[in-house]
């Protein structure tokens, strides 16, 4: 009832209404007479206080707000201090002086070590002592809260109409209520729904409480309290016959009488949330969703009456206010409502005024320009000052309108630009330039057109007006065309880079680049570049921003579809409005970029002849062609949609007829393009693209003959062809059916014309040959070779036989039946053999004289003989000549620069041709002439006759160097003798080179070797960056990256090889040049493993070229197993199939196979987590299959089979066998057929098989890929099973056959059991058996468990439980199964196939036991002697179970007693006191099971102070000496360090009696002396420096001079021995506090024992020293008092205040310091060792030792005998350690773990080794005391710690 004062002491005055209430704010806080709010003096601790980031805080922890409303921020030194100047002034983060609310500097006092000073509150204060910014809160009014949804009395939540609000699920939300009909709220203020879980509103977000409604009406706040009127009397709601509130159209609560309910504010009492109205601009402009102001009734921009703080006004019901005071009025003549509103601050504020919060509950501010307007993203979403959307209540981005420029930007210098950079032309084809104002910004008229220098409108080259774009200053300020700067996402301005000579840098794509070289970005974060290519009329734009023109020189229009899209044709050129295809100015397609359309060969594509998709013939105008009738012609089209077409490739009808034009010539279409997209060349082959692809081709079988790898002709049945000599036949010159004719590598020959040639074909079918055994071609010509010679045996240089499509020799056979390459001239024929015995072709020439010549051309050097024989084949003559050597133009070796190295533009370079192995010499060597160049006169380049120098026609070996467009390069021979020569030459040009050399005419090894001649770049000035080129880093399936500055290396681009794990594997390299010099560079790793990436620069590598990069393994991919035949081989035009398990991998699963043919992909689930895919090639060859998850090939890929031509099949040759068709197949046994069809050709097993009853019988087919299949059925019923197997559609021998099925197995005698079943648990290993050897010969077993609801039903969705079924021998197999979650699974075991009784059957899954339990990390603590700890045990998470605690001391090998208490929830206080000094060990357990971490240790000290005193017997061992009246004794303080003893002394009847103490500085001893005067029991208590010594205090019965007896301890309750003075704060005993250290996460507890002391009140404050914080703490009772726990979370020294009645304890305040673990503490066991093992595999652990800092991790292990086993340390590639060590023999191995000579948490550990039986399960560890259960057969399984959570 007192008046509240203000900040001066004064009492505050409110400033009243004309109705006598008082006025508020929008926040609800009274407002004095001045119109400020009122703030109340109330003395507390206001602030400011530093937080951690430097914010200043009040006393409630809200951020201070400057002068421009931002919170205030203060810079920090290391230690956390605020950073000030030498006056005091706080400096900001950015080093300036930090201004307070007033604007003026915050001016702090500095104490003598120069740092601010602060109050006990830990206030800054200024000069004067006093707080810097004076304390003081706002004093509110009480008004109701609003925001939130109303809660009806029953807990129905209503939204502003009164209706019920609903959730995402679309039903209405109910929030659950408490006992007194109060809606619940959870720990965040949410409300809760009955469930518990917070309720979710429409938007998705929780629901906070707003205003809820009792029974009767009565409305409450959040806090429950009843909402009051003006009255003061609570408000109540009038309800409707669904007893939900009554509401008005506006959403106000109407009162029982039908009124608006009215709030202590005056304002009618809204309910649920308010709805969003129009944006309020800073200047009251009413803004519409398009941005734009929003017109009233009379068509003028409405404008709100803005209050004093620059916000909207607003009536009662939320209408907006015009400045007269009137609701504004819309378009509709209806009152405006209010909606979210912009202040000058830039907060943007709700209807009522209070400021939008975001996700960190401070206000949301919007980024302003320099002219106040709010800066928003392209879709006018408004953009906060972080740069991210502002969002508002509902969840979702608050609108308004702002679009980055578009147009032609100008240059600085007013210059026009187009997207490629360059200047834009006027129609005179001069630069265009704006005129500039005084300003510097470019000159516009009203419609946003530049003007040039003389003010008027600047037009194109199409004499068009030229729209302004972004406009540049000097400076490279990027403005838009009204003036204003155009900022960034970040809200900087954006600046663009400007050269030297005043021009705008722009990338090549003619994108603006900003001063690092970067594309600059507008608002909308894309790049700043003016539009080009089609406009929405459809006319096109070229790279200057101008209409395209036509060959008629009119603007380029193209047709647009009803979508607003371009229409497209088949080749994807675009359309004009008429349908055809646009051709531009160069006569060119255009494609849908604007851009001519490319062809394969990547130039531009002109028109030719084309079909359109109805058919219809265009011709190269785009106009149809006409046929003789003057009809449009149409061609027929396949069932494809292809065009047809003759065996000419000329264009068919509908009737298969030649379409011919109008001059009566048959249609062949040029490019032409299916509808499907597949693009055809004229003679209907597929066109490659640029890439070098097959667009969509269609490729049918090659026709080519088989052959051998060595080139041998091959038979139907794959064996070789021989001749009569039985020698293996090798083609020559063939001719394929068609008469095509094929060289010996079975490729088309060319003639002269480079056409492929073919031969005439006789009636037969045979081709024809001349008498000479030559080809003839269709007109009986001789047929020539690319040598101009014929073609045929008489011409063959090859020693092989000319074959025919019969595959027999062409021409005359011998008498051994070897071709004879003779010649017949008259009545003679001539034969000619080597020195190697082979026939030599000869030419037998009729001379005018009537002799012959014969002329023959010998292949070697050595002697020859010329046989002449008659027309009866008699020798007539033998002529022997002998042949001397000539070069062998195939032993010519080259070498040098030019050959192996880089060659460079305008550098001499040289190589060397080597003949030295090549024949015997001297020989000689010259350069071809450059008109023999020029003409094309070198074989393997031109073969075409040219002049040649007597040189050249003398010469052994000539050179050419040919350019890149044919012309020569001069080069000079030098010979350096030995059969060496030198050629040198310097090329002028970059580009694709040939080096020719020939020896006889014949190209040398190589020749012509290319040569790239690169720019005269410098490799050396070359920088790469970037993850791709990082050693470590990458994983597959994602891109490495890098990047290539060469910008001061000089001229060439950058080449990038990089070499996979796999050689036939193409990482895809891809170069991007980025501005000059700069390259990005990218490929793609899809392969674990070793890659190299070497980059060149002008041909030469850069500087740490090649570069190692290891790709990590995808770890999902790693999952996927991929088997099947079809990965390895196949055959074309039949399934091949592969199988695709991806195990639990997770992400996008990919199957692509590519190759000589298009193949279809078929994908089948096999519905057990597998699929089939299945591929049909169409040719054979090798193909690549990539199986990638998210771009990683999964294991062994990508695999390369080879499909082979489909040989026929033969099911006869398939045989059966297996006990699945024997006469021993019984019910309930999987039976087994096996189909070997290894012999039978390539085709697919079909397998049927019957039951008696006629049903079908599953059976599972496995292809073991070797042509053998094994069948698996199970029979269900008894009698005769029909079985029929097809293999390739075809019936196998004996199929159909009948087999007869006997009773078999009985699932009831299965026998189930084990801990798995009876009592499961969660995160353990369960193990359960399954005996089946009662129950029948199978032995398939399967397991599984999926959680179930309490109805017993699977949950929709749930996961299964994996599970690991072994076998045991013996018809026994154990299950070991791990659930993660408790509750209830279902078990669904089956045998054979078939449930045994009780199955499926429910289990119910506990806690995970041991490793459920948390417990604060007391491994290492060290605490003060005699200390108390306890230690709270959580055992919530662990289910029921048996908890023993011990604790042994290390020192005397001595069990310690420990005390366990209940606490609440399962948790579990052990309370610890260790006897003695030194290392102590506890252990825990739960159920035998080792808690995690454990056992551990902790250590006591050394005694120090009062621990370190004790009482020192007399010379006769006795403490007290009686010394006449007075008692004596001696305490020994030697070892206590500095301080002072005290002592007191209680009587019988309560009295003090006085005490003396005298201590020796020499010994240390302290001489105690009282006068006792009274009989019976005293108390002395000691004290040094305030602390107990041990057994203080104690009783004395003293009953005379003689007899004195000390009973040690303390006092019995209630024993009334005693009376002591229960105040006395010294008799509060607490440990020693001092020195303590915590490890950072560790709880630190303060037992405090007042035994002695009584009751009383007891303080406890916490303080982080750094940053001033309070640290929450917790008084625990305890049988002895009270113990505090802290929980500090960051490092450093912390001062605990302890007070007992209002009064500080001895020693307080005490201190403690937190570090953070470091060395050994912080070294974490990642994974433990694995079980069961093999013999002979080591034990591993794998440690963590990222925290740790430096120092070294070593091992050491004893083993069951004692002596040293090996301990090997490993580290991996992620820094990890692994641990490991072979065990020896059974028994407990101690491996002991140490970092820098300490031992890690959880070390020394003992490891237990035992065999199991059977011997299969190896060996089982058992981490000591982590126990083995071995009660079931075999091992059930280990038990140990979860390592995740070990610190």
């Amino acid at each position: 009832g007192k008046p509240i004062l203000g900040p001066d002491g004064k009492p505050l005055k409110a400033m009243l209404g004309p109705d006598g209430k008082p006025v508020t704010d929008k926040d609800g806080n009274l407002v004095g007479p001045d119109g400020k709010p009122l703030v109340a003096g109330d003395g507390t601790n206001g602030g400011p206080k530093v937080g951690k980031d430097g914010t200043l805080v009040d006393k409630d922890g809200n951020p201070l707000l400057g002068p421009d409303g931002k919170p205030l921020k203060c810079g920090l030194d290391k230690n956390g201090n605020p950073l000030t100047d030498k006056d005091g002034n706080l400096l900001g983060p950015d080093g300036k002086p930090l201004l307070g609310p007033d604007g003026k500097p915050l001016r702090c006092g500095l104490g003598p070590d120069g740092k601010p000073k602060k109050d006990k509150h830990g206030n800054l204060l200024g000069p004067d002592g006093k707080p810097i910014i004076k304390p003081g809160n706002p004093v509110g009014s009480g008004k109701p809260p609003s925001g939130g949804p109303l809660v009806g009395p029953d807990g129905t939540l209503l939204g502003p109409d009164g209706q019920p609000l609903l959730g995402p699920d679309g039903k209405p939300l109910k929030a659950a209520l408490g006992p007194d009909g109060k809606p619940l709220k959870d720990a965040n203020g949410n409300l809760v729904g009955p469930d518990g879980k917070p309720l979710i509103g429409p938007d998705g977000k929780p629901l906070k409480p707003g205003l809820s409604m009792g029974p009767d009406g009565t409305l409450y706040g959040p806090d429950g309290k009843p909402i009051l009127g003006p009255d003061g009397n609570p408000l109540k709601a009038g309800l409707g016959p669904d007893g939900r509130p009554l509401c008005d159209e506006n959403g106000n609560i109407l009162g029982p009488d039908g009124s608006p309910l009215i709030g202590p504010d005056g304002k009618p009492v809204k309910a649920g949330i308010p709805s969003s109205g129009p944006l309020t601009g800073p200047d009251g402009s009413v803004l519409g969703p398009d941005g734009k102001p929003i017109l009233g009734p009379d068509g003028k921009p409405l404008k709100a009456a803005l209050g004093p703080d620059g916000l909207p006004v607003v009536d009662q019901d939320g209408n907006l206010l015009g400045p007269g005071g009137k609701p504004l009025l819309g378009p509709d003549g209806k009152p405006i409502h209010a909606g979210p509103s912009i202040g000058p601050d830039g907060v943007v504020r709700k209807p009522d005024g209070s400021p939008i919060r975001g996700t960190d509950g401070k206000p949301q501010t919007v980024m302003m320009d320099e002219f106040g307007k709010p800066m928003c993203a392209p879709d006018g979403t408004l953009m906060g000052e972080d740069g991210l959307p502002i969002i508002g209540d509902d969840g979702k981005p608050i609108m308004e309108h702002s679009a980055p420029p578009n147009g032609s930007p100008v240059g600085p210098d007013g210059t026009v630009y187009g997207p490629d950079g360059q200047a834009l032309l006027g129609s005179d084809g001069k630069p265009l330039k704006a005129g500039l104002g005084p300003d510097g910004k470019p000159k516009t008229d009203k419609d946003g057109n530049l003007l040039g220098p003389d003010g008027k409108p600047l037009k194109g080259a199409n004499g068009q007006p030229v729209r302004a774009g972004p406009c540049v200053a000097p400076d490279g300020t990027v403005s838009h065309p009204d003036g204003t700067v155009v900022k960034g996402l970040d809200g900087q301005p954006l600046k663009a880079a400007v050269g030297p000579d005043g021009k705008l840098m722009v990338a090549p794509d003619g994108t603006l680049l900003g001063p690092d070289g970067k594309p600059l970005c507008g608002p909308d974060g894309k790049p700043m570049k003016p539009g080009s290519g089609i406009a929405p009329d459809g006319t096109l734009f070229g790279p200057d921003g101008q209409p395209l023109l036509g060959p008629d020189g009119k603007p380029l229009k193209c047709g647009m579809g009803p979508d607003g899209k371009p229409l497209l044709g088949p080749d994807g050129a675009l359309l004009g409005p008429d349908g055809k295809p646009l051709v531009g100015p160069d006569g060119n397609l255009i494609g849908p970029d604007g851009k001519p359309l490319l062809g394969p060969d990547g130039r531009p594509v002109r028109p030719g002849t084309t079909v359109a998709p109805d058919g219809t013939v265009l011709g190269p105008d785009g106009n149809a062609v006409l046929g003789p009738d003057g009809k449009p012609l149409k061609a027929g089209l396949g069932p494809d949609g292809k065009p047809m077409r003759g065996p000419g490739g000329e264009l068919l009808d509908d009737e298969g007829n030649p379409l011919t034009d109008g001059n009566g010539n048959p249609v062949k279409p040029g490019t032409s393009v299916a509808p499907d997209g597949t693009v055809l060349g004229p003679d209907g082959n597929a066109v490659l693209g640029p890439d070098g692809k097959p667009l969509k081709a269609g490729l049918g079988p090659d026709g080519k003959p088989m052959r051998g790898p060595g080139g041998e002709l091959l038979d139907d049945e794959g064996n070789p062809l021989t001749d009569g000599n039985g020698n293996p036949v090798k083609p020559g010159t063939s001719v394929a059916p068609d008469g095509t004719v094929l060289g010996p590598d079975g490729k088309a020959l060319v003639g002269p014309d480079g056409k492929p040639l073919k031969a005439g074909l006789g009636p037969d079918g045979k081709p024809k040959v001349g008498p000479d055994g030559s080809l003839l071609g269709p007109d009986g010509k001789p047929l020539l070779g690319p040598d101009g010679k014929p073609i045929g045996p008489g011409n063959d240089r090859t020693h092989a036989t000319g074959l025919g499509p019969d595959g027999k020799p062409l021409g005359p056979l011998g008498a051994d039946g070897r071709p004879l390459p003779t010649e017949e001239g008259g009545d003679m024929t001539v034969m000619c053999v080597g020195p190697d015995g082979d026939l030599v072709p000869v030419e037998i020439i009729e001379n005018p004289d009537g002799t012959y010549s014969v002329k023959a051309a010998p292949g070697m050097e050595g002697d020859y003989v010329a046989d002449i024989l008659g027309p009866d084949g008699k020798k007539l003559a033998s002529i022997p000549f002998h042949v001397e050597p000539q070069i062998d133009a195939s032993k010519v070796k080259l070498s040098g620069d030019s050959i192996d190295g880089v060659v460079k533009k305008d550098r001499p370079t040289s190589f060397e041709i080597d003949t030295t192995d090549a024949g015997k010499g001297p020989f000689t060597a010259s350069p071809y002439e450059p008109e023999t160049v020029k003409n094309g006169g070198i074989p393997g380049v031109g073969d075409k006759d040219g002049p040649k120098s007597p040189e050249e026609e003398d010469t052994d070996i000539k050179v050419a160097v040919i350019g890149p467009n044919g012309e020569p390069v001069d080069c000079t021979v030098v010979d350096k003798g030995d059969g060496l020569f030198d050629v040198q030459y310097k090329p002028t040009k970059e580009g694709p080179h040939k080096v020719v050399v020939t020896a006889n005419e014949d190209l040398v090894p190589g020749a012509p070797v290319p040569v790239t001649v690169f720019p005269n770049g410098d490799a050396s000035k070359c920088k790469a960056s970037g993850p791709g080129i990082e050693p470590k880093g990458l994983i597959a399936g994602k891109p490495g990256t890098f990047k290539v500055d060469a910008t001061r290396a000089g001229d060439g681009d950058v080449e990038v090889i990089v070499t996979s794990p796999n050689p036939k594997f193409d990482p895809g390299v891809k170069v991007t040049k980025r501005g000059k010099g700069l390259f990005d560079c990218e490929y793609n790793p899809s392969l674990k493993g070793p890659y190299e990436v070497k980059v060149l620069f002008a041909g030469e590598e850069i500087p740490g070229s090649v570069f190692p990069v290891k790709v990590a393994p995808n770890p999902n991919a790693e999952k996927i197993v991929v088997s099947g035949k079809g990965l390895k081989k196949g055959y074309a035009k039949k399934p091949n199939k592969f199988t695709v398990a991806p195990n639990g991998a997770e992400g996008a699963l990919n199957f692509d196979v590519e190759g000589p043919s298009k193949c279809d992909i078929d994908v089948e689930d096999n519905g057990d987590g597998t699929v089939t895919v299945t591929y049909v090639p169409q040719e054979a060859g090798e193909y690549t299959i990539n199986v990638t998850l998210d771009g990683a090939q999964a294991p062994g890929g990508p695999f390369y089979p080879l499909i082979e031509e489909a040989q026929p099949s033969d099911a006869s040759k398939v045989k059966l066998s297996g006990d699945g068709i024997g006469n021993n197949v019984k019910t309930g046994v999987p039976a087994t057929i096996k189909i070997d069809a290894s012999e039978a050709g390539p085709g697919d097993v079909a397998v049927n098989i019957k039951s008696p009853s006629g049903s079908k019988v599953p059976v599972k087919i496995k292809d073991n890929e070797d042509g053998t299949y094994d069948v698996t059925f199970v029979p269900e019923e008894v009698g005769n099973h029909n079985i029929d197997v097809k293999f390739d559609g075809d019936r196998v021998p004996g199929a159909p056959l009948t087999v007869p099925v006997k009773p078999g197995i009985d699932p009831n005698k299965v026998k189930c059991s084990g801990d798995g079943l009876d009592n499961p648990k969660a995160k353990h290993d369960n193990v359960f058996t399954v005996d089946t050897s009662e129950a029948g010969p199978g032995d398939d077993v399967t397991v599984e468990i999926v959680p179930v609801d309490k109805a017993g039903k699977p949950i929709p969705g749930g996961k299964k439980v994996p599970v690991d079924i072994k076998d045991l021998g013996n018809g026994v197999k154990s299950v070991v199964f791990r659930p993660e979650d408790e509750g209830p699974y279902m078990v669904d075991l089956k045998f054979c196939g078939k449930n045994p009784k009780d199955f499926p059957r429910g289990i119910n899954v506990k806690g995970p036991g041991a490793k459920g339990a948390r417990l604060p990390n007391i491994n290492g603590l060290e605490i003060e002697p005699e200390q108390e700890i306890n230690i709270p045990v959580d055992l919530s998470a662990s289910g029921p179970g048996n908890f023993v605690v011990t604790m042994i001391n290390d020192v005397t090998g001595e069990e310690e007693p420990v005390r366990v208490t209940d606490g609440p929830n399962l948790i579990k206080n052990v309370t610890l006191k260790p006897k003695g000094s030194g290392p102590h060990t506890i252990t825990m357990t739960f159920d035998d099971e080792d808690l995690p971490g454990g056992p551990y240790t902790i250590t006591v000290k050394k005694p120090v102070g009062a621990d370190a005193c004790h009482m020192k017997p007399n010379k006769n061992g006795k403490l007290f000496t009686p010394d006449g009246d007075n008692l004596t004794f001696v305490i020994d303080l030697s070892q206590a360090g500095p301080g002072n003893l005290t002592g007191i002394v209680k009587t019988p009847s309560g009295k003090t009696l006085p005490i003396d103490v005298e201590v020796d500085k020499d010994t240390g001893l302290a001489h105690i002396k009282f006068k006792p005067t009274e009989k019976g029991v005293h108390i002395i208590n000691l004290l040094f420096n305030g602390h107990p010594i041990p057994g203080c205090p104690f009783e004395m019965d003293i009953q005379g001079p003689a007899d004195v007896t000390m009973n040690g301890g303390k006092p019995k309750d209630g024993s009334g021995a005693v009376c002591l003075d229960l105040d006395d704060k010294s008799l509060v005993v607490v440990p020693n506090l001092v020195n303590v250290k915590v490890i950072k996460g560790q709880e630190m507890m303060i037992p405090i024992d007042l035994t002695f002391s009584g009751d009383g009140l007891i303080e406890v404050t916490c303080i982080h020293d750094a940053t001033l914080e309070h640290v929450p703490c917790k008084l625990v009772d305890t049988p002895d008092g009270k113990t505090v726990q802290v929980n500090p979370k960051e490092p450093g020294w912390y001062t605990v205040h302890l007070k007992f009645n209002g009064e500080n304890l001895p020693g307080s305040p005490y201190k403690f310091e937190v570090k953070e673990p470091t060395g050994a503490d912080a070294c974490k066991i990642k994974r433990g060792p694995k079980s069961p093992l093999k013999d002979g595999e080591p034990i591993t652990l794998i440690i963590d030792v990222s925290k740790a800092g430096e120092g070294q991790l070593l091992g050491t292990c004893k083993g069951p005998d004692s002596s040293n086993v090996p301990v090997k340390t490993t580290e991996l590639e992620n820094g990890d350690i692994e641990v490991s060590f072979k065990p020896k023999g059974d028994g407990d191995h101690t491996l002991d773990i140490t970092f820098n000579n300490k031992s890690i948490p959880g070390c020394p550990a003992i490891i237990n080794v035992k065999h199991v039986t059977p011997d299969s399960m190896g060996l089982v560890l058992d981490l000591a005391p982590w126990l083995v259960d071995a009660s079931a057969k075999g091992a059930k399984g280990v038990r140990h710690p979860s390592f995740d959570d070990v610190t």
